[in-house]
């Protein structure tokens, strides 16, 4: 007797939460980011406010709502959110979570900066070269590892894969903490001078050599990070 209602209001609540998702879908399609406040959408989709409640709760753990409480519902794309999560549930040691980052990273981004230099556009050309130009004259670590990592999810949007830009947007923030503990070691120099191989090469369309110059990067990087986890601690490594 319980479970009976139990299960129709689940079963309401994905229901809702499929509508406002394909709303949501024709939204971004239109450039449209507001949804209506949780009221005036429980009253338009003609259920109780708890219901549409937990549809917007489930919709902001996806990464696709952001909820204003008494302003309105933003449409967001977070979807990377999620994956980040999990990832670090999947791995729960931070320091191999970073290897294994590292170990993914050069499987990936050399065939990403190959795709990026056949399909790259002027905006997203000028965007890369805009960023290797703020980090040439950048001194302050934390801003350095901004312009890095956007440099790589720069790359990812110009290898037109969304699959691959998700990836790279969800592991964003364990690029940071990875940088963080190598640049200090190799120098804003040395990152500028690799990005800079890797752009001339894209920017030509020389596909083989932007490969080429991203794995060079990586394992530089990557040999890089192992020295400096192999004498530090667990508690220095997380932040």
């Amino acid at each position: 007797m319980i479970m009976k209602p139990f299960r129709r209001r689940c079963s309401l609540v994905g229901e809702i939460s499929q509508e406002l998702l394909t709303r949501i879908q024709r939204m971004n399609s239109r450039g449209q980011e507001e949804l209506p406040a949780e009221r005036a959408l429980a009253q338009e989709m003609g259920v109780s406010r708890p219901v549409m409640r937990e549809a917007l709760k489930w919709l902001q753990s996806q990464g696709l709502v952001e909820v204003q409480h008494g302003v309105g519902n933003r449409v967001v794309n977070r979807l990377h959110k999620p994956v980040g999560v999990a990832m670090s549930l999947q791995v729960p040691d931070p320091r191999a979570r970073l290897r294994q980052l590292m170990e993914a990273r050069l499987i990936l981004e050399p065939e990403m900066a190959r795709l990026a230099a056949g399909r790259i556009n002027l905006r997203q050309r000028n965007r890369l070269r805009h960023l290797q130009t703020k980090l040439g004259v950048c001194n302050a670590a934390q801003e350095a590892i901004e312009y890095d990592v956007e440099f790589h999810r720069v790359l990812a949007e110009a290898s037109g894969n969304d699959v691959l830009l998700l990836m790279m947007r969800s592991v964003a923030e364990l690029q940071k903490e990875s940088r963080a503990i190598t640049l200090a070691h190799s120098g804003i120099a040395l990152v500028c001078t690799h990005h800079e191989q890797i752009l001339k090469a894209v920017e030509r369309g020389d596909a083989d050599a932007a490969a080429q110059a991203m794995r060079h990067h990586l394992e530089t990087a990557a040999q890089d990070l192992a020295r400096q986890l192999s004498s530090m601690s667990t508690k220095k490594v997380i932040r």
